[in-house]
């Protein structure tokens, strides 16, 4: 019996014994399950880690290359090196890989997937703001710089940047975020760790598990050789993180939720004069000058108690203050990130000394164009006079002519004939003296002396001026102005000076033609225009004219000038008429003026 009790004591024993092997050897296989997922864990945190600081150089090397096309725009404008066009193309090129690349990066997140999508029609409407003022560049300098202010009025840079950052500070956010997941796992791994070496322990007490034992710790060994290894990777990754940052164009600084400094970017020091050591810990508005300095611990609180955002997320220019006590003008982007449920702010800081400077020489280069161009108004208006005053004065050159002749037959009819003509004379030489008049008025106000007026008598004295000029041609002028729309609004002066010069040029047309016909008509044009044309049958406007024939000093006469239609075409856009050409359909050219019809209270005034 004792035996038997004994026996069973013995199996009771291997019994115990076994049972406890087998939980010893579920235990360590669920632990090393355990441990071999939170491995696989962390090597996929970390695989993120690698994705985000892909987005973040890729995010550095578009705003770089887009900074570098506007740098080789505005290079150009100055010296006129094709190499800048080179280092345009190439960023072009660039660009359009590095948006590819981001868009491929960001596809998992759909919130950054949007904001890429919106990132790549500003760049490219940067682009080609750059290739318009590049293409203006190399023949009208003065375009070119009007296209430079439109662009920077636009700011199509900045708002690429202020896209680009939010890009930025959102994968930081994300890049944080992984960060502390990796922290989670590495912290479940050395629990795991730690449980197993006191698995390991424990099952060192069981003889017949010495072998598990020995492979457990195996086991172990290759566990924390990987930890280590990923641990080191990811200090790897940091430091090419912090590699990236250093070599952003933009200063960067980093606070917490009570203003001091916690980072401070290599361009950060060389904007402001610090070093780390000197800055890291102390409040940021060390950074700015009185009296922003005194308020903004109290934006910072109110943002915090209240949430309601003034500056984050939004880009402005403020001032900021070097270690030397200098002040310069900046453009800040700040952006919120949480890091272990922290708030952290981080501030982009971009120099805008040579922007600023740039302005301030294209601002003097344009004064200098502007002066450049009123000299040249100033001689084009010179001309403008020589030709207008050609007409009065050849019509007072005759009236002259004729009371010399009447003198000389010694008629009892002389005494009031040349009493006629010098009283025409006169009032040539008054029409002389007024559109003497009116092109100083036009010049020194841009204005002109509009009043009603008749159109049938105006275009009859227009004719008689013309007969009195021009030689009789056996010209035929036929004149059907409609009755019902005859009062407009026009300086009389200048619309008789443009009636007169179609005229005069109808007639000039007509010299050896067969068919000599002239027809001077009017019609209504919408509900507050009349048209007035003049048409002949002379042989048109040659083709390769037609796109120069409003243009200054476009002429195909032996004697003419060129400017007698340009001068038209302004003095009717000065009466919000047009002055314009088509072809006759009898042969020849019809130019039609139009002019603003006087309302029913003008006409009845």
């Amino acid at each position: 019996m004792g035996a038997d009790q004994a026996t069973e004591a013995a199996g009771g024993k291997r019994g115990t014994v076994a049972s406890g092997i087998v939980l010893a050897v579920f235990l360590g296989i669920a632990l090393l399950y355990s441990l071999g997922y939170n491995v696989k864990q962390m090597r996929d945190e970390a695989a993120w880690v690698d994705h985000s600081i892909d987005v973040l150089q890729n995010l550095s090397l578009v705003e770089q290359m887009v900074l570098r096309a506007e740098s080789a725009e505005r290079g150009y404008l100055v010296t006129a090196d094709a190499a800048q066009l080179e280092r345009v193309d190439f960023a072009r090129k660039e660009l359009l890989t590095l948006l590819d690349q981001l868009e491929r990066l960001v596809a998992d997140n759909p919130e950054q997937a949007q904001r890429a999508q919106e990132l790549r029609p500003l760049v490219e409407a940067r682009m080609t703001e750059i290739d318009a003022i590049v293409a203006a560049g190399t023949t009208d300098r003065q375009a070119a710089e009007a296209l430079v202010r439109e662009a920077d009025a636009q700011q199509m840079t900045a708002r690429v940047q202020d896209l680009a950052g939010i890009l930025r500070r959102a994968e930081l956010q994300l890049l944080a975020e992984r960060r502390d997941r990796v922290d989670e796992v590495t912290f479940l791994l050395t629990i795991g760790s730690a449980v197993i070496s006191i698995f390991a322990l424990f099952s060192a007490g069981f003889g017949v598990l010495a072998f598990q034992r020995r492979k457990a710790v195996a086991v172990l060994q290759k566990v924390n050789t990987q930890l280590a290894h990923d641990r080191g990777v990811l200090k790897d990754r940091e430091s090419e993180l912090s590699a990236i940052l250093t070599t952003v164009p933009d200063a960067m600084v980093i606070i917490d939720r009570k203003a001091a400094i916690i980072s401070f970017s290599a361009a950060a020091q060389k904007l402001f004069g610090y070093r780390p050591e000197d800055i890291v810990g102390k409040n940021v508005s060390l950074l700015m000058p009185e009296p922003f300095r005194s308020q903004h611990d109290g934006y910072l609180a109110r943002y915090l108690s209240s949430g309601q955002a003034r500056i984050i997320g939004i880009g402005r220019e403020v001032i900021g203050l070097r270690k030397d006590d200098t002040t310069f003008p900046m453009e800040l982007s700040v952006g919120e990130a949480k890091v272990h449920g922290e708030s952290e702010f981080v501030g982009f800081i971009r120099d805008l000394t040579e922007r600023k400077e740039r302005e301030r020489q294209l601002q003097e280069s344009q004064d200098q164009l502007f002066q450049v161009s009123r000299l040249s108004t100033l001689g084009e208006m010179a001309s403008a006079l020589a030709h207008e005053l050609n007409q009065p004065l050849g019509a007072l050159t005759n009236y002259l002519n004729a009371a010399k002749r009447t003198l000389q037959n010694n008629g009892v009819e002389a005494v009031t004939r040349v009493t006629e003509l010098m009283d025409k004379a006169v009032e040539q030489g008054l029409r002389a003296g007024a559109v003497i008049r009116r092109l100083r008025e036009f010049i020194a106000k841009g204005e002109t002396d509009q009043t009603r007026g008749s159109l049938k008598a105006l275009v009859q004295e227009s004719l008689t001026l013309v007969l009195l000029t021009v030689k009789d041609k056996g010209v035929r002028i036929d004149v059907r102005l409609d009755p019902t729309f005859d009062l407009v609004i026009m300086d009389k002066v200048q619309i008789q000076q443009v009636i007169v010069n179609l005229l005069r040029n109808a007639i000039e047309a007509l010299d050896g033609r067969d068919l000599r016909e002239i027809t001077v008509a009017s019609e209504p044009e919408g509900e507050r225009h009349i048209a007035i044309e003049v048409r002949d049958t002379g042989p048109g406007v040659a083709p390769e004219m037609l796109e120069r024939l409003f243009q200054p000093f476009a002429t195909t006469k032996q004697e003419g000038m060129g400017i007698g239609l340009s001068i038209c075409r302004k003095i009717a856009e000065s009466h919000g008429g047009r002055l314009t050409y088509h072809p006759n359909p009898r042969g020849g050219a019809v130019f039609r003026l139009t002019l603003i019809l006087a309302t029913p209270d003008q006409a009845a005034a």
